[in-house]
């Protein structure tokens, strides 16, 4: 199973509208929303622990309900937990999101993922949290 890869995306998969723009195209993570209905540090616990064998890992985390100011019903609240590669150098092929996945499976209730791309070097994804 190829997980992750040093080849980038063929430029024939980018937009078109990027496609002259765009030099090198490659997936470096993914953002995974979570349900709370525990609260978010045992959450983010099984998050990282799942995350150990596979290569990715968790790097951040934000409660969308401190976002949107909705924090009365805690147990409905979504977590986004980014993740991303643990090298600098590879594309995250979909066989690697599917062992996170895998992992994850049993541990939280996941509703929905967004890969995290960049091109030529930016990434192409806000950050979380303000720094």
């Amino acid at each position: 199973m190829n997980l992750v890869n040093d080849a980038t995306a063929p430029v024939s998969l980018v937009n078109p509208a990027l496609r002259a723009a765009c030099v090198r195209r490659r997936v470096i993570g993914v953002d995974i929303w979570a349900k709370c209905p525990l609260g978010s540090e045992q959450v983010v616990a099984k998050a990282r622990s799942a995350a150990t064998n596979t290569y990715l890992c968790l790097v951040d985390t934000v409660n969308e309900a401190n976002l949107t100011g909705n924090i009365q019903n805690n147990t409905l609240a979504q977590l986004k937990l980014r993740f991303l590669a643990r090298r600098d150098d590879v594309h995250v092929t979909d066989d690697a999101i599917w062992e996170l996945l895998n992992e994850l499976a049993g541990q939280i209730e996941w509703s929905k993922l967004v890969k995290l791309e960049e091109f030529d070097g930016v990434p192409a994804f806000a950050p979380l949290s303000p720094k």
